[in-house]
């Protein structure tokens, strides 16, 4: 089983890319960044065929990515190798699903 550590946890001991992105997010809470504008997403990535975690920061020039894989901040339209599969902040959670529409003659 996976263990999402507190930012005190991880500063103390290390984790893994969950880990890291939720110290990012309490770190731009405490500077303000408000809550909504916040989601610990949890992607499928396709390149290395495995699950990861990334901050989506929503901005005035849209959703950006924080990927501990990065020192790059990323435009979320720029990551299509991530394929959302859930994400959440304290106050919501989604569940990323793809629809398949069917053609109809």
């Amino acid at each position: 089983a996976d263990h999402w550590a507190s930012p005190l946890e991880f500063l103390d001991a290390g984790g893994d890319c969950e880990d890291f992105t939720i110290l990012k997010y309490a770190t731009l809470v405490e500077l303000g960044i408000p809550e909504r504008d916040l989601r610990i997403v949890v992607v499928e990535d396709t390149r290395r065929k495995r699950g990861h975690a990334v901050l989506s920061v929503k901005t005035r020039h849209g959703e950006m990515i924080l990927d501990s894989l990065s020192n790059e901040v990323l435009r979320d339209s720029t990551s299509t190798h991530y394929k959302p599969v859930y994400s959440l902040n304290r106050h919501q959670h989604y569940l990323h699903v793809a629809l398949r529409l069917s053609k109809q003659s």
